[in-house]
């Protein structure tokens, strides 16, 4: 079983991890918006290269809801990383 380590960055009060060629941020967003508590961005490096499929910015209401689905989405699209 693969298991992810979040980094918090307390200046920023962003979360970051890191699988094989991705790497995942979430950011807290203003309390008045209305599309979701939490933003993520995703980067990632050639032949991996991420496009609008991805669907990034992706945006959710609850931190550790948005982690476990960005886990799930990393290990589906970087498998070959196993």
């Amino acid at each position: 079983m693969i298991r992810f380590t979040w980094v918090h960055d307390p200046r920023w009060a962003t979360w970051e991890v890191t699988f094989g060629p991705c790497s995942v941020s979430i950011q807290p967003r203003p309390a008045y918006c209305d599309r979701g508590n939490w933003v993520a961005t995703a980067d990632s490096t050639k032949p991996y290269d991420l496009d609008g499929a991805d669907g990034f910015p992706r945006y959710y209401m609850d931190l550790e809801r948005a982690k476990a689905e960005l886990e799930d989405w990393m290990l589906k699209r970087y498998r070959s990383y196993l």
